[in-house]
């Protein structure tokens, strides 16, 4: 057996994040960042071909990134990309021949990418804010839910979340 379902799922992210940053004389700036967090974003999506609905919850996102951009005075406007990892938990429950109900859950790892960009304003010497909009896409991969009575069941998932993000950075800054 096997299937498929879209679902569109929200919610909040929740964390922190760790890097560093070189500025060269010609305000170009490389760094690299890793950042980690918890997550609510759940959704719901139905196999249009099957008495069926899985739901899904991600519960942990990182990422480890790469970022170059440009700056002047106090701003700074950014591209990154990296490595990405998720930690999700997937609920299906489905209806089978003669009436059988049942509840599957199971928990994935998967793997992928992050692409972004950002504006970051330092507004004191150690402190800064920034916004930004990530990109996260993860591989295709199949889950097998196991039904008592009905066997197994494959269930075809891929994931992209599209993030904005906002926070305040502390800065061990070194320089004049």
């Amino acid at each position: 057996m096997g299937g498929s379902a879209s679902a569109n799922g929200n919610g909040g992210i929740f964390g922190g994040q760790l890097g560093c940053d070189f500025e060269l004389n010609n305000n170009f700036v490389f760094g690299m960042s890793g950042s980690a967090a918890g997550t609510t974003i759940t959704g719901t999506g139905a196999d249009p071909f099957a008495i069926e609905t899985l739901q899904s919850k991600t519960e942990f996102l990182g990422d480890l990134s790469l970022r170059v951009g440009f700056g002047w005075d106090r701003v700074l406007l950014y591209f990154k990309g990296g490595g990405a990892l998720a930690h999700n938990q997937y609920s299906d429950t489905a209806l089978f021949t003669g009436g059988l109900t049942s509840n599957s859950t199971i928990s994935a790892n998967p793997f992928g990418g992050v692409a972004g960009a950002g504006i970051e304003w330092a507004f004191a010497r150690n402190w800064s804010a920034f916004v930004e909009y990530d990109h996260y896409y993860f591989s295709n991969y199949t889950a097998t839910f196991s039904f008592p009575g009905a066997g197994n069941y494959l269930v075809n998932i891929g994931q992209n979340i599209d993030a904005v993000k906002g926070g305040i950075n502390l800065r061990f800054y070194n320089g004049p």
